[in-house]
C-alpha cells in the first residue's frame, strides 16, 4: 500500500514572519487588511506554505519587457497638477496685504416681507 504524501505543517505567526523576514507586527497588518492569505483556527493565525509561495510570486515587479503574447496595457501615468506659464520676468500672484488682512464683510440680512 502507497502512504498518502504528507501534508505541510502550517505556519505560525513568527514562522510566516521569519519566512517573509518581517516583522510579526508586519505580518498583523498583512493580515487585517486582508493581503496575505491565512487561516483562522479559533483565535490562531495560521499560513499554508503552499498559499504563501504563489502569493509572493504575484507581488514580484519585473523590471523587463513581458514575452510576446503576454502585452499588457500600459500603466496610467500620475496626473500632475496643472502649472500656470508665466511670461519672462513676471512674479507669481500673491494676494496683497491689503486684501490678505481685510476683515472679510459681514453678510447682510435679507428681510422678507409677507404681505
Amino acid at each position: 500500500m502507497t502512504s498518502p504524501p504528507p501534508k505541510p505543517t502550517l505556519l505560525d505567526l513568527d514562522g510566516v514572519a521569519t519566512r517573509l523576514n518581517l516583522s510579526t507586527r508586519h505580518v498583523r497588518r498583512l493580515v487585517a487588511e486582508r493581503r496575505i492569505p491565512f487561516l483562522k483556527v479559533g483565535s490562531l493565525l495560521r499560513f499554508d506554505p503552499e498559499q504563501i509561495e504563489p502569493w509572493l510570486r504575484s507581488l514580484v515587479v519585473c523590471s523587463f519587457d513581458p514575452p510576446p503574447g503576454n502585452e499588457r496595457a500600459p500603466a496610467p501615468q500620475p496626473r500632475t497638477a496643472a502649472r500656470r506659464v508665466l511670461r519672462p520676468g513676471a512674479q507669481p500672484a500673491s494676494p496683497s496685504r491689503e486684501t490678505r488682512d481685510r476683515p472679510k464683510a459681514a453678510a447682510t440680512p435679507t428681510v422678507r416681507r409677507t404681505g
